[in-house]
């Protein structure tokens, strides 16, 4: 018998079900042009889909189909790029995800008039990856926290302008009440470290959920770590009470 995962993807391949395909993957260049609707026609002949990867391609007639496809069993969804294209301001209206528990999406190219409705559509997110955000573009980090009360993981990567947006994350996680209250989890990648400032809000924020936020990773690519001997050490306190605390450049750790 023929495994569906391993079927090529083409117009005379589109007609039967494909009940054994789970993980569905492009992965490409942003110069690759592909065309939605062959693609939008094989996702909707996989009712068990659980995972879509769409990756460093352009996707041409997103905006002309306006049949939104419904994904029964997808639980994760990443949408990734290194260029804000054209298409991933229209990709989520596309969807619907009663299952969906993760999401990645290179925020730079997503507006509020599609983030928020999307979510709607899908139930309460656990995990939450966020890619090149960059402030200012149709919704800011606040408002996008805001509509992810239940989020647990929270992965986020941010270079040219990262100082800025850790800054604030930083101090929103510190505020009270709390912002993103069941997180758990905070994976966080940069270029540049924040100021001393920020770091003592995230020791602040620990600090008050070293009970609840229990792993932290943030890896720095820069030769600076820009927090005060009270921060490190602080953090260092929190390493010792059990909260797994992974900050440093690569593979030079200041704390582990």
């Amino acid at each position: 018998m023929e495994d569906d995962r391993y079927k090529p993807l083409g117009h005379t391949e589109l007609q039967d079900p494909l009940p054994l395909l789970s993980t569905f993957e492009i992965l490409g260049q942003t110069t690759l042009n592909c065309s939605w609707f062959p693609i939008h026609r094989l996702l909707s002949l996989a009712p068990n889909l659980t995972e879509l990867v769409l990756s460093d391609i352009s996707l041409v007639g997103v905006d002309q189909n306006p049949e939104q496809l419904v994904l029964p069993h997808l639980e994760r969804l990443s949408i990734a790029g290194f260029k804000a294209l054209e298409w991933h301001a229209h990709i989520l209206r596309c969807f619907s995800t009663p299952r969906l528990q993760g999401l990645g999406l290179p925020m730079r190219s997503i507006t509020s008039d599609g983030f928020a409705p999307f979510l709607q559509r899908s139930p309460p997110l656990q995990r939450f990856c966020l890619d090149g955000f960059a402030p200012g573009r149709g919704i800011s980090i606040r408002g996008v926290l805001d509509l992810l009360p239940s989020l647990t993981h929270l992965e986020i990567s941010c270079s040219i302008i990262g100082k800025i947006v850790f800054a604030r994350l930083f101090a929103l996680l510190a505020e009270e009440p709390p912002v993103l209250p069941d997180l758990c989890v905070l994976n966080a990648f940069m270029t540049r470290s924040p100021s001393p400032s920020a770091w003592s809000n995230l020791l602040h924020a620990l600090s008050g959920r070293r009970h609840t936020l229990r792993k932290i990773k943030i890896t720095i690519t820069s030769a600076a770590l820009d927090a005060s001997p009270d921060t490190l050490a602080g953090f260092q306190a929190l390493l010792a009470d059990g909260v797994d605390i992974d900050i440093g450049f690569g593979r030079n750790l200041l704390l582990v």
